[in-house]
């Protein structure tokens, strides 16, 4: 066993999980971070053990300097072709200082991506919201036909010819022609239909031009990521 407060267990788990996802590979400091906490949330579930941060890096630090060997044999038995791990200098102050502030850009950077999408979220809830209000209210206004035939009142009768007027009454137009009852229900109701149609190809574009958006903010968070 290396060191101490490791199992020989947990420490082929570090290294495997270490090499495995790439730890001194990327320099992203938020992508080493989770990583550790993925290790972390290993260790406690297979095997009990309770190691904070700074334990495992001091142990991964621990094992680069001094073991390689150990490092090198798991690999080739575990995961041949990772790169090894190399070992960094120990930084400076000035060094730490920039990584840390660097490390304060990213998660800034990432957690104004996250309000900025949710805030995205949330005005494209309420225009769905507000369209389907609108809808509803349009419904519950329309009459039914049983209401429109009450408020259409009916036809006055036609006017009686007068005398000599028989031999030259001519046809009637299209637009003198009376319609019944129904026939206005059903030309008011054709106008409803169309207006309704014309509705729904609205939020249907809007609905498509929403779910690009959404499409786009989840590709720029898997990059980030």
């Amino acid at each position: 066993m290396v060191g101490s407060n490791f199992s020989e267990s947990e420490e082929r788990v570090l290294i495997c999980r270490f090499l495995e996802k790439g730890y001194d590979q990327t320099r992203s400091q938020i992508v080493k971070k989770d990583i550790v906490r993925s290790l972390m949330r290993e260790l406690r579930r297979k095997h009990g053990g309770r190691h904070d941060r700074m334990a495992v890096l001091k142990k991964w630090s621990d094992l680069k300097r001094r073991h390689m060997d150990r490092v090198r044999q798991i690999r080739d038995q575990y995961h041949q072709g990772a790169t090894l791990a190399t070992v960094r200098p120990k930084r400076t102050r000035r060094q730490a200082e920039a990584e840390e502030e660097e490390e304060e850009e990213e998660e800034g950077i990432i957690l104004e991506e996250e309000e900025e999408g949710i805030i995205l979220e949330e005005e494209e809830e309420g225009i769905i919201l507000e369209e389907e209000e609108e809808t509803q209210e349009q419904e519950e206004e329309q009459p039914g036909p049983s209401h429109m035939a009450q408020a259409i009142p009916p036809p006055p009768p036609p006017a009686a010819p007068q005398e000599g007027e028989e031999g030259n009454s001519s046809p009637l137009s299209s637009q003198d022609v009376a319609y019944t009852p129904n026939q206005e229900i059903a030309q008011q109701l054709k106008k409803e239909i169309k207006k309704i149609k014309k509705d729904h190809e609205k939020m249907r574009k809007d609905m498509m031009r929403m779910a690009r958006k959404i499409t786009g903010l989840e590709e720029l968070i898997n990059k980030l990521t």
